[in-house]
């Protein structure tokens, strides 16, 4: 599938050609068209795909609905599906700008999950060690009293 929007992509170029055929022109239009969409699909499946194994894979998969959701949005109206301004003019800088805002929220919504996981294991090993101090001195002081109790005994 990369491989083939990766030939999309490249057929595109050909539109830096002087005196295109039409015919060819009209062929990219297409091609290029079925290449959004694709994209558009494999962009939407991936997060839908990771969507339940965490928070941050939801919050990520959010972001990357928002931006396919425009960029569908900027398409059919790119088209002529859609007759509204804003959304031609302005309707992938929305997607865009509503992506960043999620994703700068997933990414701190991760931070702090990790500090607090940190804090926790922290925690976890403090706790682990007050139990191992107190078995050595436990230890400790069944060995004194053993020790007593033989020198006792002995004397």
């Amino acid at each position: 599938m990369i491989a083939a929007l990766g030939a999309i992509a490249g057929l595109t170029l050909l539109f830096l050609l002087p005196n295109l055929n039409a015919s060819i022109k009209y062929f990219l239009v297409v091609l290029w068209q079925i290449g959004l969409i694709a994209s558009i699909m494999l962009v939407t499946y991936i997060p839908v795909f990771f969507f339940n194994t965490s928070v941050t894979a939801r919050i990520f998969s959010a972001a990357m609905f928002a931006v396919s959701l425009s960029a569908s949005l900027q398409i059919f109206a790119t088209a002529g599906f859609i007759n509204n301004f804003f959304i031609n003019e302005h309707g992938l800088t929305v997607g865009s700008m509503l992506e960043v805002t999620i994703m700068t929220f997933g990414l701190f919504f991760s931070l702090l999950e990790e500090m607090k996981r940190k804090d926790v294991q922290v925690l976890a090993l403090e706790q682990e060690q007050t139990e191992t101090l107190k078995r050595l001195v436990s230890v400790q002081d069944h060995e004194r009293k053993r020790i007593a109790a033989d020198l006792h005994d002995n004397i």
